[in-house]
């Protein structure tokens, strides 16, 4: 009995060492594809498992506040350098599960997550899950569309090989994007909003408060102290006025679209109303609509696009507040019929979704990009942008005096100012393609207007400059 026991030990010990070594040897991805859906410890321990293993790239971060029933609104953030701040690296961002029981979002970042650092490792590689994906879709096809035996082996063979082809050139496309969004582009991904939600499998928080109509909104509650929002929207709110966001989407589901600002309208009444950057945000909304065919075919908006407002009246969203108090343009992701679909479903949104998530935050790269500096060449802060004919203005970063102005294809007169300073005007030719274009600033000051008076030289108008310089990156 004796011998029996410490025989069973030790078969316990190694079996419980190799289980040890099995679990160091893991990473943080691996069956992430074709994975189910990720409960909030599991969230935090992938998020701190991708860390490890990406410390380079990967930064794992909680908002300031706790979910109201004390659950961690955790993300990552992904970049070239992690640990650098660069300047002209503008900041994008994905929010999902902000309604808790609208699930796919959630586990789409999970895998986006991997799926940038892993192609920016190597993006040649041709991922196991797509492979697989293929083998299934190889059997699509109909044996009513031919009718002798051997035609219909030999051609059937023939069409799903020219499948599988442009398939691995979409994976290989699909990977040249992401290597690109980690080498240009700071990318946050904020897995739940609403963790609280999620385990109860209910739309709202655990107040049973709805998060997006708890945002001060510019109708009906603009001055709504942050006190009064849930701990979920002051942490968010939080959050983006700490950086410096220009491009967003938050993920929800319920029906199979793209919507865009406003989501309100002054009267109550469900009509188009469009934002000041009306055209950008319809040029967002398509870039991710087109490449997910369900969204482009949905027959009850036309391309798979729609206005918020001309959807339906929402008061509260997010996605206006973002645009009015962020200088973010946010659309809101609707990826799904069924809100909770079963986990066995997730690898096929994977694949319907992917090539859209990432067409949308390559947009990051349409329309003007600059820095603002002084003659002395210090960066100017705070400075006003505007484009003539839009209403909306941003402001440049404080650190770096850089500016990120969205802008469709087409010339346009933009003017940069702030008081104490001469303003500056450009006409500025914007490109195609996701190729911005570069216009770097020079603000000379109103004191140095005056010295130049002084001396008996009129200080000339700032001439209307002409700049055709585009950066494809």
């Amino acid at each position: 009995a004796t011998m029996a026991l410490a025989w069973a030990a030790l078969v316990a010990a190694v079996a419980l060492a190799a289980r040890g070594a099995a679990a160091a040897d893991a990473k943080a991805c691996d069956g992430v594809y074709l994975s189910d859906y990720h409960h909030t410890d599991a969230l935090v321990a992938f998020a701190e498992a991708l860390e490890r293993e990406y410390p380079q790239h990967v930064r794992k971060f909680e908002l300031s506040k706790r979910s109201a029933l004390g659950r961690p609104l955790v993300g990552v953030e992904l970049s070239h350098d992690i640990s650098a701040v660069r300047p002209l690296e503008p900041q994008v961002k994905y929010v999902a599960n902000m309604h808790g029981d609208e699930t796919v979002g959630r586990e789409l970042l999970v895998r986006l997550a991997c799926y940038l650092v892993e192609r920016y490792r190597d993006h040649t590689d041709f991922i196991k899950h797509d492979q697989q994906t293929l083998e299934a879709e190889g059997n699509v096809f109909s044996n009513e569309l031919w009718t002798s035996p051997d035609e219909q082996g030999h051609r059937r063979t023939s069409l799903t090989e020219k499948m599988r082809q442009a398939n691995v050139d979409a994976e290989h496309a699909d990977a040249d994007t992401a290597a690109r969004l980690l080498t240009t582009t700071r990318i946050s991904l904020l897995f739940s909003m609403n963790p609280d939600g999620f385990e109860a499998d209910r739309r709202e928080n655990g107040n049973h408060v709805d998060l997006n109509r708890d945002f001060p909104d510019q109708y009906t509650d603009p001055d709504k102290p942050d006190h009064l929002c849930q701990n979920e929207t002051q942490a968010v709110m939080k959050w983006i006025r700490d950086n410096n966001f220009v491009l967003s989407a938050n993920m929800h589901g319920g029906s199979v679209v793209a919507n865009y600002a406003w989501d309100g309208e002054p009267h109550g009444i469900d009509r188009y109303n469009g934002a000041p950057d009306d055209a950008m945000f319809r040029q967002m909304a398509t870039s991710y609509a087109s490449h997910n065919t369900e969204m482009l075919q949905n027959p009850e908006f036309k391309n798979g696009i729609t206005n918020g407002a001309a959807w339906y009246v929402l008061y509260g969203g997010m996605q206006d507040w973002n645009y009015i108090h962020a200088d973010c343009l946010e659309l809101t992701l609707e990826l799904s019929y069924v809100k909770h679909p079963h986990g066995a479903l997730l690898p096929r949104f994977w694949l319907d979704n992917r090539r859209s998530m990432l067409t949308l935050l390559m947009q990051v790269q349409s329309g003007v990009w600059g820095t603002v500096v002084d003659s002395s060449g210090t960066p100017v802060g705070d400075a006003i942008v505007s484009v003539r004919g839009i209403s909306k203005t941003v402001r440049t970063e404080e650190h770096f005096g850089n500016f990120y102005r969205l802008l469709t294809p087409g010339m346009w007169e933009v003017s940069v100012s702030k008081s104490g300073f001469q303003t500056h005007v450009a006409m500025l030719d914007v490109g195609y393609d996701n190729m911005h274009t570069v216009h770097d600033v020079v603000l000379h000051g109103d004191s140095e207007a005056a010295y130049e008076e002084g001396k008996g030289r009129l200080a000339p108008t700032p001439p209307l400059e002409t700049d055709h310089r585009h950066r494809p990156d």
